[in-house]
This record gives structure tokens, sequence and C-alpha cells, in this order.
């Protein structure tokens, strides 16, 4: 399910780099939101591939930062080209975090 989890960092690194392609001229408020979250999404799926102990640290920080992009036009007030994209992208980001603790919450316990 690694790939799963991919997509998350895929999509870290497309809003960092989107944040420069449609983002408003200069380093504003939105750049700036969409630069770190992007990373914390990017280390976030980073740490779930490598099979650190915390998954479900890492998946709850992953729907934090999700959320977070939904709700950041509005606290920011950056109604620009920025808002569909956040609003996509942390819907993605939830539902990719969703979708892999769900898994991992079904996983059958083993014993030794």
């Amino acid at each position: 399910m690694k790939h799963v989890i991919g997509l998350n960092a895929i999509v870290g690194a497309w809003l960092i780099l989107a944040a420069f392609a449609f983002g408003d001229n200069g380093m504003t408020t939105a750049t700036w939101n969409d630069v770190i979250v992007g990373l914390v999404i990017i280390s976030c799926s980073v740490g779930l591939m490598a099979g650190v102990a915390a998954r479900s640290a890492y998946m709850s920080c992953a729907i934090l930062c999700g959320a977070w992009l939904m709700i950041a036009p509005f606290v920011w007030n950056y109604r620009s080209t920025m808002l569909p994209k956040d609003i996509f992208v942390g819907g993605l980001v939830i539902v990719v975090a969703a979708v892999e603790m769900w898994r991992v919450s079904r996983r059958p316990a083993t014993t030794c």
C-alpha cells in the first residue's frame, strides 16, 4: 500500500510547485502556507513509507494538514487561484490518509 501513501508525497510536492506556478506574484501568505504544508505532507508520507512505529501519528498529521489546507484560504483570506487547488489537494490528502488509517486498523494482529 506504499503506492497510496506515495500519492500524498507526490501531492505534497505538487502543492509546493503549484504555489509558485499558480500563485500570486511574490511570496505571499498563500505561497508560504502551501510550501510549509507541502513539506509537512511529504514528511508524513516519507515517515509512513519508512515504516516508522508511530504510523497513526503520521496519518493523523496528514489528515490535519489536509483539513488545514481546506480552511486556510478562509482563515488567511486569500481567495485567489489558490482556493480551488488548496481545497482539492486538502480533500485528496485527507482521503488518502483516512484510507490508509482504515486499512491499518483492519489488519489482523499478529501473534508470536
